[in-house]
């Protein structure tokens, strides 16, 4: 444990950047295998509709624009 948060210190901005891309990016994707593959409750089929949107837009879009050299989010 005292070595992960060793590492965690150690992170400069791009590093940083990288590490919550991918844990956006493998939280979305998880995401998306849970609600394909597993049954929701249909009183609960709105709201996990909208965090499938709400990920798919706004979460991956923002990593998306910026590995692919988007020059209207400086931002990121």
């Amino acid at each position: 444990m005292k070595r992960f948060f060793e590492l965690l210190m150690s992170l400069n901005k791009e590093n940083f950047k990288e590490l919550i891309s991918f844990l956006s990016v493998t939280t979305a994707f998880v995401y998306f295998f849970l609600i394909t593959f597993f049954t929701i409750p249909e009183e609960n089929q709105r709201f996990a509709d909208i965090i499938l949107g709400m990920l798919g837009t706004a979460v991956l879009g923002r990593v998306y624009g910026h590995y692919f050299d988007n020059k209207k989010d400086e931002e990121f």
